[in-house]
């Protein structure tokens, strides 16, 4: 609150306070109609009551037309006040009550104002006041004939005085009957008694009517509307809205203000409006200086927020609570303003008013202001919140106040309108209860979202806080940045691997913790060249008290406050916006505080070559504050690399024998002496340069070699003297050698592997050639042959064998026999070329190329002439006639007396019955066997003789067509068939000749084969797997479909579709 000191003038100076409000100490506003039969009340008296009174025009229309009424001018007698409480009801009331009880007071006082009102009154009356709410009847009537010294009588149940009796009861006398809030007693009656009271309202009204009674009624109500309003509307009455009578602005002043010094107040309202005019912050509404002026010691935008929010309604006694409020507020701080404005009505010393209206919200402001508000620090906080509470009790009547009106509410003569709206931004993060709403501030019993966050901050921790900063410097720089100084022992969370790593400080690095980190802390490290050290600029660093922290923690109060599920959506949102803000603040503060690099050639051992460098100086052409960035700046050129790869290579050739390139690159990474390398190709780039004519040699899959151009990081590095040189003659030495020492089979490939990869051999020349050359001097002899599955080779291959079959046994048709009747026992039949390569494929025997075929067709030629058959493509033969005897296949079939039975089955058989392998079988004994039967079916298949059978799946009469499990079935040779075939490239070609040839008929049995470009044809799940250049597609039609759906199948058959192969047969 402002102190006197600080004004030159205050309202003591300038105002005059008025003599009722100096002499009761406070005026609560009410005028009592029942206070006028209280001697110690002042509505007694006539004259102070008229003194207090403001003649407005309101009040003047109705003395005139009370004086029209008592004048015969204006025959209503009946006069309703309607209006909330507060309005000046009972204030009238009390006027035209005193124009019938001290007519010569109400005449002298309103003479001036009305016309022939004083002569108008009457010499003498009765005045009769009745207040309902004060007093208990249980019939109106009943203080009104009480009054008149008159006996109505008693009325039974319902029952009630007439007009006559009411005539009677007032003769020739003039009475005046004044009923004060009437309606909420007239609300409480039931039965018999509301009727009955009913009944003489009306009754009362109408005898007020006549134009020969002397009768006057007036009565207030609050609502227009009412069952008491429309009873009393019945008749004719003078009706009379308070809400439009009284102008509150005129009552205070002349209630509250006996004199003001003009000079005084111009020179005070001058000076505030000059501060609104030349702000910014100011929107000045039209006439609002003269209002000033002619309002003062009031501010009018005070009066009207007022007016407008807490005093238009009947809960808030109107014009009532407006004087009773301001008689506090002038008393209070008539030494301590020098314009009553909203920050004069103090949350606190007005409390008690103001809770009435809103106590959780004025709880709340009064909270903010004893807890939150510091003085010093926000010297203009209490006013601004007093003015937006008054802003804020009344939430149905508008929310919140501009930044306009808060200027004008706290604004004090010798403040600067900028401090109240710096102050106003300041308060909007430290007071817990005001809110921001759409550009304007309110004060709200819930906490808003800033003060929400604000106060979980408090509880962050240091420690939570600057690891939400590691989180953002992470953010910054990129993946490979690792903070240090941030989190505890993070100096240990440094990854020791291969990769160039940026350690980003959180203040300058020295010399220790330089050291700490290249040695992992004392525990070791083993890539210590891969370490860029990042510091903040100049001295600065991130700590406690920096807004660094600050806003961290601002930042981890919000996320803990949006953890809380309860929160509503409105302030979630707000919450994630000022996260978001603050995020985006303390990301751009992070980036303007970094950095340096610290530029030096050997950190961890020579501290004091040392030199910080800028960031935008260190980093070339790039963004400086991204990890990568600076790592590809801190890496050395490849021309640089190289004066140092001689001594790292012979150092490690001398204690290692043998080294890779990686080695080297290797060795870059783990000594902080050497330049960080940027690339293990960089190394071997500069290593393959400054090995050049150096006495090394490198062995990668191909061996040796002394040249290192398209080396790898894998090639190996041996010094040249450490290897022995060999030739075909030596590798030819090594082979006899090893066959020598009871070797009798050597794998080629795996040879030529071992030798190439031997670490003491260097094979001089193409080393796959010398060693084909050394085996083929060796398949010259007969003593050794090349083999390659079941042949024998002419010339050696890396994926064939070489031999020693010097001791091996001859293998003979004998030997070949017994070998296939192995496998027929085993398998059921017996292939020749599996046969063959086994032979082969034994080290103890062997079988001479040059004896192969002949002694293949002996051993097949000794089967053929029992129970066997040669199966070749779907073809079964007797005979192996010009084949090559080893490719055959050899599969057992049935005798003759068997298949004769076989056939007589079938015979027997309907058309169209089904049957299988198994079940003949079945009908001889175990020296059948299953693959017997089959090939005996498979065999006739087809043929022409009686009986004939096809494969019951699709009607095909080809053995090819027939798979294990399959059935067969006995063919009906009584229906008609028809044959569609066609071979070709030509989808349209195909189309014409089945037009042109088709018949009707289902489909017997059918094959559709053709080949599609590309990935056409793949199936959907198989797309986009590999790469696929054609597609065959090979359909088997279902029999017993009508040819309809073969000609759809043609009509649908892709355009680009080559190869075609068509086979159909069809019953007709």
């Amino acid at each position: 609150m402002a102190q006197s000191g600080s004004l030159s003038n205050t309202l003591e100076d300038t105002v005059t306070l008025s003599r009722e409000l100096r002499e009761e100490g406070q005026i609560d506003g009410q005028v009592k109609l029942y206070n006028v039969d209280d001697d110690e009340e002042f509505e007694s008296d006539a004259e102070l009551f008229f003194e207090r009174t403001l003649m407005t025009q309101g009040l003047r229309e109705a003395l005139s037309i009370l004086r029209d009424s008592l004048t015969g001018d204006d025959p209503r007698g009946t006069h309703i006040l309607y209006g909330p409480y507060g309005s000046g009801k009972s204030h009238q009331m009390v006027a035209l009550y005193h124009c019938f009880d001290d007519p010569d007071a109400a005449g002298t006082w309103a003479s001036d104002s009305v016309e022939g009102f004083e002569t108008s009154l009457p010499e003498s009356a009765t005045p009769i006041t009745v207040a309902m709410q004060n007093e208990q009847y249980e019939y109106l009537w009943e203080p009104f004939f009480e009054a008149l010294d008159y006996d109505p009588g008693t009325y039974s149940s319902g029952g009630y005085p007439d007009m006559q009796t009411i005539q009677e009861a007032v003769g020739d006398d003039t009475v005046a009957f004044f009923v004060d809030e009437l309606e909420d007693w007239f609300d409480t009656l039931q039965g018999d008694r509301k009727s009955a009271n009913k009944a003489f309202l009306q009754s009362l009204l109408e005898s007020t009517a006549l134009s020969d009674l002397e009768l006057y009624t007036i009565v207030s109500v609050l609502r227009e509307g009412s069952e008491v309003h429309d009873i009393l509307n019945r008749e004719q009455a003078v009706e009379v809205n308070m809400n439009n009578q009284v102008d509150k602005r005129e009552v205070l002043r002349h209630r509250l203000i006996d004199s003001v010094s003009e000079n005084a107040a111009r020179e005070i309202v001058n000076g505030y409006f000059d501060a609104y005019d030349q702000s910014d912050h100011v929107s000045i509404p039209d006439d609002l200086l003269s209002e000033m002026h002619d309002l003062y010691p009031f501010h009018p935008v005070l009066l009207d927020a007022l007016e407008t929010r807490y005093y238009a309604d009947e809960d808030n006694q109107n014009t009532r609570g407006m004087i009773y409020l301001f008689s506090k507020v002038l008393l209070e701080m008539q030494d301590q303003t020098d314009l009553i404005t909203h920050g004069d009505i103090d949350a606190i010393e007005f409390e008690d008013e103001l809770a009435k209206i809103n106590y959780e919200r004025l709880n709340a402001a009064t909270g903010d202001i004893k807890s939150r508000i510091d003085e010093d620090d926000v010297p203009h906080g209490r006013r601004i919140l007093n003015t937006i509470l008054l802003y804020s009790l009344k939430p149905s009547e508008g929310e919140g106040a501009e930044v306009s009106e808060i200027v004008m509410g706290a604004y004090q003569t010798g403040d600067l309108v900028s401090d109240v709206v710096l102050n106003l931004e300041r308060l909007h993060g430290v007071a817990w209860h005001l809110h921001k709403l759409n550009g304007k501030y309110a004060i709200r019993d819930r906490q808003n979202p800033n003060a929400l966050i604000r106060n979980a901050a408090v509880d962050v921790s240091e420690t939570s806080a600057k690891a939400e900063v590691a989180d953002f410097i992470t953010d910054i720089f990129g993946s490979n940045a690792h903070p240090v100084g941030f989190r505890t022992n993070d100096m240990r969370d440094i990854p020791d691997d291969r990769e160039v790593k940026v350690v980003v400080k959180d203040d300058q690095w020295t010399n220790e913790e330089v050291e700490k980190v290249i040695t992992n802390d004392g525990r070791g490290r083993e890539w210590r060249n891969t370490l860029v050290f990042v510091q903040p600029s100049g001295d600065k660093a991130i700590e406690s008290g920096t807004r660094y922290i600050d806003k961290a923690r601002y930042i981890e109060g919000a996320r803990q406050v949006l953890a809380d599920e309860s929160l509503d959506d409105e302030i979630r949102t707000s919450i994630k916006g000022m996260r978001e803000q603050e995020e985006n603040e303390l990301r751009e503060e992070l980036q303007l505080l970094y950095g340096e690099v610290l530029d030096g050639n050997d950190l961890l051992n020579d501290w004091g070559q040392m030199t910080p460098m800028e960031l935008d100086v260190y980093v070339h052409d790039e963004a400086e504050l991204n990890a990568s960035n600076i790592a590809d700046s801190a890496s050395a050129d490849p021309f640089d690399l190289q004066s140092d790869v001689w001594a790292i290579a012979e150092d490690l050739l001398e204690r290692r024998g043998e080294i890779s390139v990686e080695d080297i690159y290797e060795q870059f990474l783990r000594d902080p002496e050497l330049p960080i390398p940027g690339s293990a190709n960089d190394v071997l780039n500069a290593t393959v340069k400054a090995l050049s004519d150096k006495p090394v040699l490198a062995r990668d899959t191909g061996g040796f070699r002394d040249d290192l151009s398209g080396s790898s990081l894998d090639t190996v590095l041996v010094q040249q003297d450490d290897v022995d040189v060999w030739g075909v003659d030596d590798v030819e030495q090594e082979l006899r050698q090893r066959f020598g020492s009871g070797t009798t089979a050597l794998d080629i490939g795996d040879l030529e592997l071992e030798l190439v990869e031997d670490g003491e051999i260097w094979i001089d020349g193409d080393s796959h050639d010398v060693v084909m050359r050394a085996i083929g001097r060796l398949a010259r002899e007969d003593q050794y042959v090349i083999v390659k599955g079941n042949e024998i080779l002419d010339k050696p291959q890396s994926d064939a064998t070489v031999r020693d079959v010097g001791g091996a046994e001859v293998v003979g048709a004998s030997s070949l026999v017994d070998r296939i009747e192995t496998h027929i026992d085993d398998d059921g039949y017996a292939n020749l070329d599996t046969i063959i390569g086994e032979v082969r494929a034994e080290e103890s025997v062997f079988l001479p190329p040059d004896e192969t075929e002949s002694v293949a067709r002996e051993a097949v030629n000794e089967f053929l002439v029992d129970d066997y058959v040669l199966e070749a493509g779907g073809r079964y033969l007797g005979s192996l006639g010009d084949r090559d005897p080893t490719t055959v296949k050899i599969v057992p079939t049935v005798p003759e007396r068997i298949g004769d039975q076989i056939l007589e089955y079938i015979e027997d058989l309907e058309p169209g019955d089904q049957f299988t392998v198994n079940k003949v079988t079945d009908r001889f004994d175990s020296s059948v066997t299953e693959y017997m039967v089959r090939t005996y079916l498979l065999e006739n298949i087809g043929k022409d003789e009686e009986p004939e059978y096809v494969v019951n799946t699709t009607g095909s009469e080809k053995a090819s067509d027939w798979v294990p499990g399959y059935p067969f079935r006995k063919a009906d040779t009584e229906i008609p068939t028809w044959r569609f075939e066609y071979n070709g490239d030509d989808v349209a070609a195909m189309r014409s000749k089945w037009r042109n040839n088709h018949q009707t008929g289902s489909v017997d049995y059918g094959d559709v084969t053709f080949m599609l470009p590309d990935r056409e044809g793949v199936p959907g799940a198989l797309q986009g797997t590999a790469d696929v250049e054609r597609t065959q597609v090979s359909l088997t039609l279902r029999s017993g479909q009508d040819y309809t759906k073969v000609q759809d199948l043609f009509e649908r058959m892709p355009e680009e579709a080559s190869s075609l192969k068509i086979e159909i047969t069809f019953q007709k």
